[in-house]
């Protein structure tokens, strides 16, 4: 799926590794209150590192993908963006 999202904060301040995963995530806030989740891992943060130096707040066009059902209920997540899909700040 693509969809185009305003990003007007970072929930956990900015990018952490997620536990028991080479796994980097970046908590996003839109600005309808929606959390999108841009997904990297150690070596490869192409994603996330384009997401930040756009700045807040920052528009995005992108590939995504729905969470699993314990992401949409334990953090509310509602967007996932893999670290291979397409990123594009406009």
């Amino acid at each position: 799926m693509k969809g185009k999202f305003t990003i007007v904060n970072y929930e956990e301040g900015g990018p952490r590794e997620s536990q028991g995963s080479p796994n980097i995530r970046l908590v996003c806030v839109t600005n309808v209150n929606e959390k999108l989740v841009v997904w990297g891992e150690k070596g490869n943060t192409a994603n996330i590192d384009k997401v930040i130096a756009a700045g807040l707040p920052c528009e995005l066009e992108c590939e995504y993908r729905e969470p699993d059902d314990w992401a949409k209920d334990k953090f509310g997540h509602k967007y996932w963006v893999p670290q291979h899909a397409k990123v594009k700040v406009v």
